[in-house]
């Protein structure tokens, strides 16, 4: 029996897997399943981690800008096509979506990185707009324009390509505990190598940086 671990499925007297052990028999083996393991560590990672905290409430200011507002999108659209950037949907990462969805929010971030800066730019000379709105874009454009925010980006977005990897695996119908175990130690070892040599994203940026 394979659930998400929570408290109704597995709790020791009226969890869901205790009742169907007393149904069934004690030959029933009763497993928290493995893709959402892989999330409860991303999960905590984020929540121990102060940048990448900071990181997640950047994204979520920026999906709710664009979600909640059609005129945003829409001039959103249009920057993207004077930049000849295939836009990409702003999304949400480190929610309680799987981890693939992070990363999309990641590469659609990355690919929609020129557009945003030339809209948010556009949104602080908007006469149309409140102070408000103005400021908030305003520091939007200079944290979206920093170097560090960009670098950040792209060593998120590497990482996130691995686990990402791992969640699909671990998804599959014939994963098993011991191929998943290895999976494990392999992208572990991918992670470990990041912190040395550059991903494929920061070796792009770091490219165009020194350009």
């Amino acid at each position: 029996f394979c659930s998400d671990g929570a408290s109704n499925m597995t709790g020791k007297l009226k969890g869901l897997a205790t009742l169907l052990r007393a149904k069934v028999g004690d030959h029933l083996q009763t497993f928290h399943c493995m893709a959402h393991r892989l999330e409860l560590a991303v999960h905590n990672t984020v929540s121990s981690v102060t940048e990448a905290s900071h990181f997640q409430m950047l994204v979520d200011t920026l999906y709710a800008m664009y979600s909640r507002s059609p005129k945003n999108q829409c001039e959103l659209e249009l920057h993207a096509q004077e930049t000849s950037v295939h836009l990409l949907k702003v999304g949400r990462v480190f929610d309680v979506r799987w981890i693939f969805s992070s990363f999309r929010a990641t590469k659609a971030l990355w690919r929609d990185h020129p557009a945003l800066c030339k809209h948010l730019l556009a949104c602080t000379q908007e006469m149309t707009r409140t102070g408000a709105e103005c400021s908030k874009c305003n520091g939007l454009l200079k944290k979206l324009t920093n170097w560090y925010f960009v670098a950040e980006l792209a060593m998120i977005k590497d990482a996130l390509r691995s686990l990402q990897e791992q969640s699909l695996f671990l998804q599959r119908e014939n994963a098993s505990a011991v191929d998943a175990f290895f999976k494990v130690k392999s992208v572990g070892k991918t992670l470990q190598a990041l912190k040395e040599q550059a991903g494929k994203s920061v070796c792009s940026f770091l490219k165009q940086l020194e350009a």
